[in-house]
């Protein structure tokens, strides 16, 4: 894909060119293969979506009616339907004969979308930070349920082969598991910190304002997610509405200073994270010194030349 609107179509085995396909005229934002390789649509930032001939590398159909980029597509197993998804919140089913729009589904800021393998259920994952996957019923159209769970756009979404179970993976760094047969967590939305596997270690002097810590948020979990921290060095506090750590800290702590950092969730099932606080003390300009000196605290004595006998210089002599 190219930012001029083209698309270049690659052997994997050599890693030759076969063909460039230009026509559209702006950002091309998806592309996909129909299910027997024939086809390829391609969805552009305009809302425009090309179908291709593979074989000859001209257009076979403009399909239009989308006002903002297509940025998901996904055909059912037969290749005759192709789901497309949009920023203007529309999910469009397209009868790819004859290239005219099925259906129009209208919900959220599609991200991403796939169908379940029996061509019944399409699901949808939002955008703009939304979370939330939404299931429809191909046939009707109708929304058939609303999966909530993320904390930020959904940007794929699987079935499994035997469609009993849909993947969500979120740009909050957590994948979710859910039972196709009644549409719950399969593993009950487990609160977890996302792509935040740790908090680094943290090293400050003694005396100097501290702006914003801001710790991770979680994931996952039944209802209000709450946090807290415990054993900060004195001078330092945090909001757990922000999530911030900040303030002044008094003194010097006496090594490193072990902080618990704790999210739990409505029904007192929590995640934690571990990292250290290590105040130091403020220097002096004399400490300053003795570390840049070995040790020493003073500075050394200014060296004054000792009184004696003033060197008596011989005149030369001109011969």
């Amino acid at each position: 894909m190219s930012a001029k609107g083209s698309i270049i179509l690659w052997i994997i085995a050599t890693g030759l060119i076969i063909a460039t396909l230009s026509g559209h005229s702006v950002l091309i934002t998806s592309v996909l293969f129909s299910p027997d390789g024939k086809t390829l649509a391609s969805g552009s930032y305009d809302g425009e979506i090309r179908l291709w001939d593979i074989a000859t590398g001209t257009t076979t159909a403009t399909l239009e009616g989308h006002t903002s980029g297509a940025v998901s597509m996904s055909f059912l197993s037969d290749g005759a339907t192709l789901a497309s998804g949009s920023r203007d919140s529309e999910v469009r089913l397209w009868d790819i004969a004859t290239g005219t729009t099925t259906a129009t589904l209208e919900g959220r800021w599609v991200e991403s979308m796939a169908f379940s393998p029996d061509g019944a259920t399409l699901a949808s994952g939002s955008g703009w930070n939304e979370g939330a996957v939404e299931l429809w019923d191909v046939a009707t159209g109708t929304t058939i349920a609303t999966l909530e769970g993320h904390a930020h756009s959904v940007s794929s979404v699987l079935f499994s082969p035997d469609g009993m179970i849909l993947a969500s993976g979120s740009h909050d760094g957590t994948i979710l598991l859910w039972d196709v047969s009644e549409w719950t967590h399969l593993l009950n939305g487990e609160l977890a910190f996302g792509f935040a596997r740790a908090v680094e270690d943290q090293a400050y002097t003694a005396g100097t304002t501290i702006t914003a810590l801001q710790l991770p948020e979680a994931t996952g979990g039944e209802g209000e997610i709450t946090y807290r921290v415990s054993d900060l060095p004195a001078g330092l506090t945090f909001d757990a509405a922000t999530r911030i750590i900040s303030g002044t800290p008094e003194a010097a702590t006496d090594g490193a200073v072990e902080v618990t950092y704790t999210a739990q969730d409505s029904t007192g099932a929590a995640a934690t994270l571990t990292f250290s606080i290590t105040v130091n003390p403020s220097l002096s300009f004399g400490d300053l010194f003795g570390l840049l000196n070995g040790g020493a605290s003073e500075k050394p004595p200014v060296k004054t030349p000792s009184a004696g006998p003033v060197p008596h210089l011989r005149e030369s002599s001109l011969h």
